[in-house]
């Protein structure tokens, strides 16, 4: 029998070790790609009937409001809990998939968009939200990402809020140049105690237990930051409020 010499024998054991990873990295990412897609039609199916379910309430409060105002206002909130968490998912899985595209953004009707599809929170109408564009200079940026990062910052910023404060509030900021964007969202809420500040950005993390989200909030919040390859920074003081500062390149130029 004809003997193999050593080098070449770790030659050949290296080559199937390197098709086998490939082989574990293809099967992988045919997975992942299965249990996304999953993840994303199953979201989209659970928003039918929950959306239906919130204008039965809707009918109800108008004919019977005042006898079981307590119990729909509960109600409506357990359901807008899920469709936050549904959110989520869906955000994870498209962000897993989709790819950068670099797209012209009018920055007032992005911010001012992604707060009205947050008008159904518990909190909404009882917080004065206010934006503000700094500068006028044309945008191009991922226009998918920054909205998952505006959705999600006011998101919490409301779930948040301090109803104990006279006067509860969420800032948004906008400032560009021709190099970059920031964005910056300040609230008067609860805040964050400074021993959670280095966890907050942990997938499924929650600071309370009364916590109404998925856990996810911040988590996909940095991750699109990063996508973009951008940065961000939080500040907190626990009962006085957080502001989180958002930079992203500016593709215009």
């Amino acid at each position: 029998m004809e003997e193999v010499d050593q080098p070449e024998a770790m030659q050949l054991a290296n080559h199937q070790q390197f098709i086998n990873w490939e082989s574990l990295s293809k099967e992988l990412e045919k997975v992942t790609f299965e249990l996304n897609t999953l993840t994303y039609r199953l979201s989209h199916d659970f928003n039918a009937p929950l959306s239906s379910i919130l204008g039965l309430i809707d009918l109800i409060e108008l004919e019977h409001g005042d006898i079981a105002s307590q119990y729909l206002h509960m109600m409506r909130g357990r359901i807008n809990r899920m469709r936050d968490i549904i959110r989520d998912l869906v955000y994870s899985s498209r962000m897993q998939n989709q790819t950068s595209v670099i797209e012209n953004a009018d920055l007032s009707t992005i911010i001012q968009r992604e707060i009205l599809e947050l008008s159904d929170l518990n909190n909404y109408h009882k917080l004065k939200i206010t934006s503000q564009i700094l500068g006028d200079c044309p945008i191009k940026t991922d226009l998918f990402r920054l909205r998952i990062i505006i959705n999600c910052l006011v998101s919490n910023s409301i779930n948040y809020a301090n109803l104990i404060n006279k006067k509860p509030s969420v800032k948004v900021q906008a400032k560009c140049s021709t190099k970059d964007l920031q964005i910056l969202i300040k609230d008067n809420g609860i805040g964050i105690p400074q021993e959670q500040q280095l966890k907050v950005f942990e997938m499924f993390y929650r600071g309370t237990h009364a916590s109404n989200g998925s856990g996810l909030g911040l988590f996909l919040v940095q991750k699109a930051v990063h996508q973009m390859n951008g940065t961000i920074s939080l500040k907190s003081e626990s009962g006085k409020g957080t502001t989180v500062k958002i930079t992203v390149p500016n593709h215009f130029s």
